[in-house]
């Protein structure tokens, strides 16, 4: 760069190197600081320098919680991806890859999409081959220059987690420079899986947990050898994790692994860990590591994926700790009515019981749409109401009646026996009559408390939703992430930061949650089943579904609803604060 004036000639080389430091932290650091590096040897030493530092940064912001979140703007176009959730992404070559993932109606997607981290644009990969199935919960791991996809599933279903889908074990690997998709038959192959996780250590694809069709979760251990093409089935110790879906896979070293939490189902959601030693090749030793500092651990992290920063720290994006009060009382009264009982060998230390699901074959009595918003009232409690009312006017017809005809006796005689002996509310038999029972009036004394518990609560949690979604303009899709952004601070989402660096001490193995010291104000709203992928000085979220822990595992049905803004296709970074000199 040149800048000539009449008296003098000065260049960006003629500045110190901090200022010139200075600048070049302002660029992200992908392609442009790599093109810098190629100007010269003063400017190869700065960006160094640069990059030495955003590394340091990054880690220091990780550990004291004094990140800021920046925001890419999405548009609902052709050139811009389409909002999705429980894809497959991963980090290559200055680049983001997102693969497939569910729509919010929850059909499936095959498309392959690449952010460029230099310029934050997305590229649709219009590639060439054998094009993978439509699928999500599929598991891609970056080997070379190609990227290997294993397994998923493809769900008509809005809750892909808890009904009956299509799993595949299907192999594809991309290659980047020619952008193909190939399909890999071979002869023996895992058993088709989804929601497994993956790491790649060396050549070697090693492949954890998932569930199978027939709704069966597992924790067996395949690798597969990217060499030869051969898949595996490992031996591992008789002591192993609990089979379990959706859990965080961390690449500690070329022969050790660290899995975190995890689900098997309906009031089996884990918060437990486990460290894989792969130094035996023909036996690989499973240990449950003790874990610190619970009471500051992300909930649910089934949902909400882990990354690794460094060789210390593994971070996810959970839940803001303020609101983990809250929720919990909805979850006690919740579980407060009738539950399947849970067999005594499905207990476990790290496991974190969860309301039953809404049954498939419940019929839906909700009221229709009124001028775009959801009524209330369902059609069960419309019906007593109307039936109130009926006999509200057939009492004071009666009452008319009967004054202006003395004669007629208005008490019941001793042989109508349909004639209640005692004169009830009529607010309470509406009440009462959904849960009317012979003889157990006093468990529906106890349900009707329960009732107007659960009912307060919702009005809490409806405030609360009201109050995060005023800033929100419902005449158009949301373009930015402000547009849906939260009023309320403590809604937002939180950084959850587990430190490793005890994981392999041979003295005492343990790991820990950090004391949150801060939530970034600008933190994104609570979003589940989204990617999270650590990029060079920063840390990329991409998707998922604008949805509490709480609801995806609750009866409620109007937690259950999904609509076009439910899903996201926002980009948001963890960065370090911009310093400004």
């Amino acid at each position: 760069m040149e800048i000539s004036t009449r008296h003098f000639d000065v260049s960006l080389l003629d500045l110190p190197d901090e200022v010139i430091q200075y600048i070049l932290r302002l660029l992200p650091p992908y392609n442009d600081l790599k093109t810098c590096m190629q100007v010269c040897k003063r400017l190869h030493t700065n960006v160094q320098s640069v990059l030495n530092y955003t590394k340091i940064s990054l880690n220091r912001a990780i550990s004291d919680f004094n990140i800021e979140w920046k925001h890419m703007s999405a548009k609902d176009d052709s050139s811009s991806i389409t909002r999705r959730y429980s894809h497959s992404a991963c980090y290559h070559d200055n680049s983001m890859y997102i693969f497939g993932g569910c729509t919010f109606s929850s059909t499936t997607f095959n498309d392959l999409w690449r952010l460029d981290l230099s310029t934050r644009q997305w590229h649709r990969l219009l590639t060439s081959g054998s094009y993978p199935s439509p699928k999500a919960c599929a598991s891609i791991v970056p080997y070379k220059f190609s990227l290997v996809l294993f397994g998923g599933l493809t769900q008509p279903s809005p809750y892909p987690l808890h009904q009956t889908w299509r799993v595949f074990n299907e192999l594809h690997i991309y290659n980047i420079n020619k952008n193909n998709w190939t399909a890999v038959n071979t002869p023996s192959s895992p058993p088709p899986l989804a929601g497994h996780s993956a790491t790649l250590h060396d050549h070697v694809m090693v492949v954890f947990g998932g569930v199978r069709e027939n709704n069966v979760s597992s924790n067996d251990v395949w690798c597969l050898d990217l060499e030869s093409l051969v898949w595996r089935k490992q031996a591992t110790s008789e002591v192993k994790p609990t089979a379990r879906y959706g859990s965080s896979q961390i690449y500690i070293d070329r022969h050790h692994l660290l899995v975190l939490g995890g689900c098997g189902g309906v009031h089996k959601v884990y918060t437990d860990a486990w460290l894989l030693d792969m130094t035996d090749p023909d036996l690989f030793t499973w240990t449950p590591v003790t874990i610190r500092n619970k009471d500051y651990a992300a909930p649910h992290i089934f949902c909400h994926p882990a990354v690794r920063i460094n060789s210390r720290y593994v971070i996810t994006i959970s839940q803001n700790p303020k609101l983990k009060y809250l929720a919990g009382c909805l979850m006690k009264k919740i579980v407060l009515g009738p539950q399947a009982s849970v067999p005594p060998e499905s207990v476990n230390p790290g496991e974190v019981p969860a309301p039953l699901r809404r049954r498939s074959n419940m019929v839906d009595d909700r009221d229709v749409n009124i001028n775009g918003r959801r009524g209330e009232l369902n059609a069960l409690r419309r019906k007593f109401h109307e039936a109130s009312s009926s006999r509200q006017n057939a009492r004071e017809e009666s009452s008319t009646s009967s004054s202006e005809a003395p004669s007629i006796s208005s008490s019941p005689s001793p042989s109508d026996t349909s004639a209640p002996s005692r004169d009830i509310p009529n607010d309470h038999a509406d009440r009462m009559v959904a849960f009317r029972c012979p003889g157990a009036a006093q468990s529906n004394r106890q349900r009707e408390r329960q009732l107007e518990i659960l009912q307060r609560l919702e009005r809490k949690m409806f405030k609360l939703r009201k109050a995060s979604t005023s800033s929100s303009t419902p005449s158009c899709p949301m373009s930015t992430a402000q547009s849906r952004g939260p009023v309320n601070k403590e809604s937002k989402m939180a950084l959850f930061v587990l430190d490793i660096s005890q994981l392999l001490s041979p003295s005492e193995s343990y790991i820990e949650w950090k004391v949150i010291k801060n939530v970034a104000t600008n933190s994104p709203e609570p979003t589940i089943l989204y990617s999270l992928v650590r990029g060079r000085g920063e840390v990329i979220m991409f998707g998922g579904m604008y949805k509490d822990t709480n609801s995806i595992l609750s009866t409620n049905i109007e937690d259950n609803e999904m609509t076009y803004n439910t899903v996201s296709n926002l980009v948001h970074f963890i960065c370090v604060p911009t310093i400004i000199i």
